[in-house]
């Protein structure tokens, strides 16, 4: 699309039209709770999210087929709307999402050596030969399950009304029991600990081909944070908080927050003269995912992933048509971290550190002063208005990595059912809205105005919007089925209501 085709888009911010209703010009109550937003996505978890969750996700993946892929993508599905719920203070809307949840503790399973059950991958197309996890456990999908778990049941804890019933209580019960139990692999596990050791002290430029892999800060680092956050504010009466003291778990909360803030690079703005931040900054540089970081040509880097046991696919569909041939790599990009997508682990990591940070700190021993404040929290958010958003007020887009750099990610990504040609430049946009990012407009006032742009464009039934929308954030636009759509708002729509 060129640019003189977008210049043509009207846009008025605040002038928000909905296939089913409109919004009334600069009325405050759109964007606040019970308001007309609130009142829509209400209508997606009851239409459409709820039944996805528990008859697509828990009971026919998880309990029928064995894939437990489903506990990675649950957290992304409901994790916004556990937060609008949780800002809005919706106790139902709380109380249901753990009644929904609950199912999934039932695809558990005995593993070898571990006393308590896990959850192991025994079907579905995710978990096969090719990729080794057919019969494993994945603990990253574990982890993220348990960080948003963990985030529920710390709110119900609270909620004298919800502890009534007996599905809540079993809720607190299994998910707390689970993760202390999972925080314990890692915890009781002393080449895990010398490596968060050895990873806390490491500099960038240690970095090398050879050990890029274990220097890294993970998601699972940033979930395992998570749970310890909000098993800190898990009320005493419904969690046996006494495990909490454990010295090995109290070891392993000191060391990943540690990590954390070791690994927050946090400088000053040239523009704005304001603090940024960067995650895990040239940690990265070295990785299969990153090696075309500093590749921002518009055509794909490579032609296909030259095996012929996989489909070559591409997430823009034209890539493949349009193709460098088999590009040389560029030299790597040394400020390179984390991609965007991924960096969306930085939105429930920072609620949990800002709801529960006091007791985190009280509970693991951890001076106030050396965990994760507002300060931190508002230099990441800063660091997207910054250096990552194009700075495009009429057609937001955002870089692919979270250091500001904005060439291709995961070229030739396999994952043993397909070959990923690559994302290009500002191909990771869609993970901003449904990432949850735009919750830190009350740290950065712009991010609001950002989000109901994109708003009003997927919203709009102007041609130059639609194509907009298609080329951009496919996700949302007419060409996605109506189930992702649904998803996709019901991941964004949340993250605009005060």
């Amino acid at each position: 699309m060129k640019h003189t085709l977008l210049k043509k888009l009207p846009l008025l911010i605040g002038i928000l039209i909905f296939s089913k209703f409109s919004l009334a010009e600069s009325s405050p109550n759109n964007f606040s709770c019970n308001g007309n937003l609130h009142q829509e996505i209400k209508a997606l978890w009851k239409n459409s999210i709820k039944k996805e969750v528990q008859e697509t996700q828990i009971k026919k993946a998880m309990l029928e087929t064995g894939d437990i892929y489903p506990l990675y993508d649950l957290e992304n599905y409901l994790n916004n709307y556990f937060s609008l719920s949780k800002r809005c203070k919706d106790r139902v809307a709380i109380s249901e999402i753990a009644e929904v949840l609950l199912p999934a503790f039932n695809a558990q399973t005995k593993i070898e050596q571990k006393r308590e059950l896990r959850w192991v991958c025994k079907g579905g197309g995710r978990c096969n030969k090719k990729n080794g996890l057919l019969g494993k456990e994945i603990d990253l999908n574990s982890l993220q399950f348990l960080g948003f778990a963990t985030a529920v049941a710390a709110a119900l804890s609270k909620d004298e009304d919800a502890l009534k019933l007996n599905s809540t209580k079993e809720f607190i019960q299994k998910t707390t029991g689970s993760a202390t139990s999972k925080l314990a692999d890692f915890s009781k596990n002393p080449n895990y600990m010398k490596s968060l050791l050895r990873n806390t002290i490491a500099k960038n430029t240690d970095v090398t081909a050879e050990n890029s892999n274990k220097l890294l800060m993970r998601d699972h680092e940033v979930w395992m944070l998570v749970i310890l956050a909000n098993l800190a504010g898990t009320e005493e009466a419904e969690f046996e908080k006494n495990v909490l003291s454990d010295p090995d778990l109290q070891r392993l909360a000191k060391s990943l927050n540690a990590l954390f803030i070791k690994r927050t690079h946090i400088k000053t703005d040239a523009g704005s003269q304001k603090k940024t931040a960067e995650i895990d900054r040239g940690f990265w540089r070295l990785r299969d995912d990153s090696r075309y970081a500093g590749y921002e040509g518009h055509n794909a880097p490579i032609a296909n992933c030259l095996n012929n046991d996989l489909m070559t696919y591409s997430p823009r569909g034209k890539s493949i048509e349009k193709s460098e041939g088999n590009l040389t790599p560029p030299p790597p990009l040394e400020s390179v971290g984390w991609d965007i997508s991924h960096a969306r682990r930085l939105v429930p990591l920072f609620e949990s550190m800002q709801s529960y940070g006091v007791q985190f700190s009280n509970t693991y021993d951890i001076p106030k002063e050396k965990t994760i404040g507002n300060e931190v929290i508002k230099a990441y958010a800063q660091q997207l208005i910054s250096n990552l958003w194009n700075k495009d007020k009429k057609h937001p887009l955002f870089k692919n990595y979270w250091s500001g750099a904005n060439g291709w990610y995961r070229v030739g990504y396999k994952d043993g059912v397909k070959c990923n040609t690559g994302y290009p430049p500002y191909g990771l946009s869609i993970a901003v809205p449904v990432g949850g990012y735009f919750s830190w407009s009350h740290l950065e006032k712009e991010l609001k105005e950002i989000g109901i742009t994109i708003l009003t464009l997927l919203n709009s039934d102007e041609n130059d919007a639609k194509e907009f929308i298609r080329e951009n954030y496919q996700g949302f636009s007419d060409v996605a089925t109506k189930r992702t759509r649904d998803l996709n708002k019901f991941m964004f729509y949340p993250t605009l209501i005060n």
